[in-house]
């Protein structure tokens, strides 16, 4: 990869896809056109190979609203560059640190993912169940992007 990733830390790392992504979507709304071109290939490169570094330095990650910041990332890149691998990956530790979250609008997010790629009635229940808790006079904009993400994908 071009990119120096050495001291990137796994938040930043997936901040770096998220915005790859969002790039790589531009790039196929604007050409409207199944054939990639070669930049669109070489942001599908990146996306690939940052989502393969990230699943690489996960484990040693301590917090978990990293973690799933970092989920959250890699289950957005397979529309673009990721294999069923890295999303089978990604499920897989989804699984394992959502009952370690609080009801918070990152672990509505992160259930929203998981229920759109593997349509697990659960997921798509807590969701609404931590949304419903929510007092709805109140709402931050992390709350509001939760309802945004849950309202996409479910």
């Amino acid at each position: 990869m071009n990119l120096s990733l050495q001291n990137l830390s796994l938040l930043a790392r997936s901040y770096l896809l998220e915005s790859l992504c969002e790039t790589g979507r531009r790039h196929q709304i604007q050409s409207g056109d199944k054939l990639w071109s070669e930049e669109q290939q070489t942001i599908k490169r990146m996306i690939t190979e940052l989502s393969a570094d990230i699943l690489e330095y996960y484990s040693e990650e301590q917090d978990i609203t990293i973690k799933a910041e970092a989920l959250i990332a890699l289950m957005d890149a397979r529309e673009i560059g990721n294999t069923e691998k890295e999303l089978q990956q990604a499920l897989a530790f989804a699984e394992r640190l959502l009952p370690q979250m609080a009801g918070s609008p990152l672990k509505c997010k992160l259930l929203s993912y998981c229920y759109y790629y593997i349509e697990e009635p659960e997921c798509a229940k807590e969701a609404s169940r931590i949304i419903e808790s929510w007092d709805k006079t109140q709402y931050t904009p992390e709350m509001r992007e939760a309802i945004e993400c849950y309202n996409m994908l479910i």
